[in-house]
């Protein structure tokens, strides 16, 4: 059962507001950066901050995302789009298992972003904390963790959406292990010729999106991206689930599966050719072989042979 808090509004109505998992009331947040307490910055990049604030309206933690808008025009028009993106599909997106958005404000040449704030960090550090421990994930939480980041990324193909980058960076930790995806800031539609028909689908959900469609281009996180989008060929969403597969061989093994950078053609396009990179320590790690087979199928090469988000999702 949730902890909970009653407060009141301005007008004086009673509310329940429950932990992070629960939607809080907007009127109960904060509409600029001053109705915010700044605690902690999680985070920085090229564009902006990441912090941990607490709304003294309701004195509940969130995160913020402080995003130089004005820095990110100057750059470009797709660094400016990438900015915004975020904001257009987390609004269309509700699931339990991904990050949960709240609001946007903007002030000055700053967009702010109000979204749910995870206690546990994120899965890198996780594997980085077992790592320097010598300690291997207990196979009863990988399959914990499998289903729940399977789950999270069955319900975003559903609603037609690529992330383009997921790895273990973006996949978030809550105090009880309950796994957020987060970071849909390069994230895309599936299909160009069925945008406007999905979003008419869909209730209007992505209606403010500018929509981006780089089907071929090339975005995410080199040793997590799958082999179509090295070789800057057309792909669907199957490359989330390559890259997902990246993100579980690397809990079971410390380390990813390695690309080796092969010759160029006469086009200019470079042939990688994947190889699995087992180290003889890891020959030892007693993982289940249907753990393992699993993994194995994420990693397809061959895209039209890879399996799909639901198909790995029913397997677990």
């Amino acid at each position: 059962m949730s902890n909970f808090d009653v407060i009141k509004d301005a007008n004086g109505k009673e509310h329940l507001i429950f932990d992070s998992s629960e939607l809080y009331d907007d009127k109960l947040i904060g509409n600029k950066p001053e109705d915010y307490e700044f605690l902690t910055q999680l985070g920085e990049g090229s564009f902006g901050k990441v912090y941990k604030v607490r709304s003294k309206a309701n004195n509940k933690i969130y995160a913020m995302k402080k995003l130089n808008i004005e820095k990110l025009r100057n750059d470009s028009k797709k660094a400016f789009q990438l900015a915004l993106n975020e904001t257009s599909f987390l609004e269309g997106l509700s699931h339990p298992r991904i990050i949960k958005y709240y609001k946007n404000f903007y002030e000055g040449n700053f967009l702010y972003l109000i979204i749910e704030f995870v206690e546990n960090g994120d899965m890198k550090g996780y594997i980085e904390a077992n790592k320097i421990f010598s300690k291997h994930i207990p196979e009863e939480d990988l399959w914990n963790i499998f289903l729940q980041c399977m789950e999270a990324l069955s319900y975003v193909h559903s609603m037609g959406v690529i992330h383009r980058d997921i790895k273990p960076a973006n996949i978030l930790v809550t105090n009880n292990m309950a796994i957020k995806l987060g970071d849909f800031g390069v994230s895309a539609l599936k299909n160009k010729r069925d945008d406007d028909q999905y979003i008419n689908a869909n209730y209007n959900m992505f209606k403010n999106q500018s929509v981006m469609q780089y089907h071929g281009t090339f975005v995410g996180t080199r040793p997590y991206m799958a082999k179509e989008v090295l070789d800057e060929n057309e792909y669907d969403q199957k490359v989330d689930v390559y890259s997902m597969g990246v993100s579980f061989f690397e809990m079971c093994y410390y380390h990813i599966p390695k690309k080796v950078v092969g010759k160029r053609d006469q086009k200019g396009n470079i042939t990688f050719i994947f190889t699995r990179i087992v180290k003889d320590e890891d020959k030892n790690v007693h993982y289940s072989k249907e753990l393992l087979d699993i993994i194995e199928l994420m990693l397809e090469e061959d895209k039209d042979k890879r399996k799909t988000s639901s198909d790995i999702y029913e397997m677990i």
